[in-house]
């Protein structure tokens, strides 16, 4: 039993430890992304489109900050067909084309 207890309660230290880290990494961000972001706005967005026979989808992802404020986004499209379906196309084959 005591076996188990040592066990249970280094994979909770671990647990912990890991928790401390993601936020010493988040105060650390706000520390330097505040003053920086003051009368600013800073930002990064990433999409990626994947198109199928039938259907596509759109993925976004963003990060910013303004005035000491920091915002994360995820979004998700899903086009079952149509003009969406067509853009997604488009953006897919000019992706691909610029690769080359």
């Amino acid at each position: 039993m005591r076996k188990l207890l040592r066990m249970v309660g280094r994979a909770v230290k671990a647990f912990l430890w890991i928790v401390k880290g993601l936020l010493m990494l988040i105060a650390v961000g706000v520390v330097v992304m505040w003053p920086v972001s003051g009368g600013r706005t800073i930002g990064v967005r990433v999409e990626r489109y994947t198109a199928g026979p039938a259907s596509g989808e759109d993925r976004l992802y963003s990060a910013g900050c303004w005035d000491g404020r920091a915002a994360i986004r995820r979004e998700w499209g899903d086009a079952g067909g149509g003009r969406v379906l067509a853009w997604i196309r488009a953006e897919v084959q000019s992706d691909q084309i610029d690769d080359r």
